[in-house]
């Protein structure tokens, strides 16, 4: 199948966006794969914050093929920017999106100045730059990096441990889901399809909690 093909498929067959997202959810495997002939054992689903990085790494090899229509975008940067977009988190923890406060955001912030104090300081300025371009969405590449962030989470909650931890317990529903993720993703055609078709699905099989 050809890349314009493929294209077009994606914009016209529910049940082919939903095939490659579980093509692209096998690779999702390593997450799952403990090393030093070790086992994870939970009863609640968990995912670390280098787990979700690693599933953009992922993503971002899929979507930029589809996205890039004009072969532009400086797809090392776009990497580089992945993996560190959410560092601030080694000391803030993650805060769940539909529950982010103006105050964990400003905690955000302030929570830079630690994490560059104490990274070495050959990785300091460009670790900095790329943060920065990231969160003010400065150029294509990071906002596609932001889209590609905020569409990740529907890959990993297609299955039942996943969806009962992230949804169910958090109360995250249909509309958190669009709210949260539909500004980001809208100028991104394939990006913003899958989102509409994975989250359509997952209203279908009751994977969103019902509040009312």
């Amino acid at each position: 199948m050809t890349l314009e093909e493929t294209r077009k498929r994606i914009m016209e067959d529910d049940e082919f966006v939903l095939e490659e997202a579980r093509r692209l959810r096998y690779l999702y495997g390593l997450k799952r794969e403990i090393r030093y002939a070790l086992n994870r054992h939970e009863e609640i689903h968990t995912e670390s914050v280098a787990e979700h990085i690693y599933g953009m790494h992922i993503l971002s090899s899929y979507f930029i093929k589809l996205e890039d229509v004009n072969s532009e975008w400086d797809y090392n940067r776009i990497q580089q920017l992945i993996t560190w977009h959410d560092a601030d988190e080694i000391e803030t923890g993650d805060v769940i999106s539909h529950r982010k406060t103006d105050t964990d955001r400003e905690e955000a912030k302030n929570a830079l100045k630690n994490l560059f104090a104490n990274m070495p300081e050959l990785l300091r300025v460009d670790a900095e730059s790329l943060i920065n371009e990231e969160e003010n969405r400065e150029t294509k590449e990071a906002c596609f990096v932001k889209a590609i962030d905020k569409a990740e989470p529907l890959f990993e909650c297609m299955d039942e441990p996943s969806y009962i931890s992230v949804h169910h317990k958090n109360n995250f529903t249909k509309a958190d889901s669009i709210r949260i993720k539909k500004p980001y993703t809208k100028d991104f055609p394939y990006i913003d399809r899958f989102c509409d078709v994975i989250n359509n699905d997952m209203e279908t099989e009751g994977y969103f909690p019902n509040l009312t």
